[in-house]
């Protein structure tokens, strides 16, 4: 599972596909479609604004992928974070990413800190 940093916006992946062919749908307008998502804990879905939210990709190279922008806010818990985007003529498309406090790299780099603040400290 992909994660992503808590209270960081981010802009998350989402591949659309025809309904009736399966084909990826490209000139999709962040108007078509409505998304939602839920926060690890919450036991109903969060409406999101994608108007000014919503990124084709590259219809002609990388046709059917966008990307949806959060906000540090919507990514503010931790755990399991889930999102939906559907819209008239798409499948609807369910995705999903880990919200955790330190991404790999973040953790590293507290760790070279930490080190350095002890090798400090001892001379």
């Amino acid at each position: 599972m992909n994660q992503v940093k808590q209270s960081t916006a981010t802009n998350l992946p989402v591949y659309l596909r025809d309904s009736s062919t399966g084909n990826p749908k490209t000139g999709v307008a962040a108007g078509d479609v409505s998304a939602f998502y839920v926060k690890q804990g919450q036991t109903t879905e969060t409406s999101k604004t994608v108007v000014g939210n919503w990124t084709e990709i590259d219809a002609t190279n990388m046709p059917g992928i966008y990307t949806l922008a959060f906000t540090a806010g919507e990514l503010d818990t931790l755990g399991v974070f889930m999102y939906t985007v559907k819209g008239t003529g798409i499948k609807q498309f369910d995705g999903m990413v880990q919200v955790v406090e330190y991404l790999p790299a973040d953790l590293l780099q507290k760790i070279e800190d930490e080190d350095a603040e002890d090798d400090a400290r001892a001379h």
